[in-house]
């Protein structure tokens, strides 16, 4: 259940903003629900905008708020509570962000939360000051070491670094999944269908992270069954197009599914973005980009 009201009951909460819901989260989320015995609910406590956004930082989210909230509730927590980030929320003290929040709404007798966790204005708060405030109110306590991937510690951070780099494999590992962008197909330029490979369309939503420019192996999600795909990410050069867009070419698939949402999973990169003297050599280079993707 998501909710933005006081929960009545005990609590045992997750503390997060769970960007990506990658495979730390999990394990943090896993942790608080060992603690949700008898009356006690779990909750997952995240925030329906970044604090960054406040403050002129351009953060590019990996997972939309909607899609974050539908991966959270896979998780089957007793609660999801979803707080409203503005203004006077960020300028809580510590204290009051224990009192108000955890104490008074979420009525916690466990809490949850990662070793890098901050809160309160300006960041004022750690993982050690929160022990400290929990210490002292009854609150128990408990924070997930990181997990890892190999030697890296898996972050949001390193996920949208990985997802810019092009290394959708490495950002998958530690999403637990693969990385996604879903949306609604559009009418676009339709030179694709001219060329003979028609594609379905998507515009990414506002703030999300993407891939870096270039053909990507894919599976796209349409009315419920996957299809292999190739999807262009970026703009299209050769036609000298600068609009950012997304354009998934499906594999042996000739149906109309314009204005249905489809979704576009991310196996692989197959090439950089490449401007082509004209039609005749992208079009040779779709066939073998298609070939490449039928190998995997």
């Amino acid at each position: 259940m998501v909710t933005s009201k006081k929960i009545p009951s005990p609590t045992s909460v997750a503390l997060g903003f769970f960007d990506g819901v990658h495979l730390g989260h999990a394990a943090l989320i896993k942790k608080t629900k060992e603690f949700a015995k008898g009356e006690i609910k779990s909750v997952i406590y995240t925030l329906d905008k970044h604090p960054s956004s406040f403050f002129g930082e351009n953060l590019k989210m990996i997972t939309p708020l909607d899609e974050r909230i539908e991966l959270l509730e896979t998780f089957c927590t007793d609660y999801i509570y979803l707080q409203k980030t503005d203004r006077d929320f960020l300028n809580m003290t510590p204290e009051e962000f224990v009192d108000e929040i955890l104490v008074k709404k979420l009525g916690a007798s466990y809490v949850v939360s990662g070793e890098n966790y901050t809160f309160g204005k300006n960041k004022s708060g750690s993982s050690a000051l929160l022990k400290k405030l929990c210490n002292k109110r009854g609150i128990n306590y408990s924070v997930v070491p990181y997990s890892k991937d190999g030697r890296n510690i898996i972050s949001s951070t390193l996920i949208r670094r990985l997802l810019s780099k092009g290394d959708i494999p490495a950002a998958n590992r530690m999403l637990g999944r693969n990385f996604s962008i879903s949306g609604k197909v559009i009418r676009c330029r339709q030179v694709g269908s001219t060329l003979g490979f028609p594609t379905a369309n998507i515009l990414p939503q506002e703030n999300a992270q993407l891939p870096m420019s270039g053909v990507y192996a894919t599976s796209t999600t349409v009315w419920g069954k996957s299809y292999s795909s190739i999807t262009n990410v970026g703009t299209a050069p050769t036609f000298n197009e600068d609009n950012l867009i997304i354009e998934s070419h499906i594999l042996d698939f000739e149906k109309d599914i314009y204005s249905q949402n489809i979704t576009i999973e991310f196996i692989s990169l197959i090439r950089p973005q490449k401007k082509f003297p004209g039609p005749d050599e992208l079009v040779c280079q779709l066939k073998k980009d298609t070939e490449a993707r039928r190998k995997i």
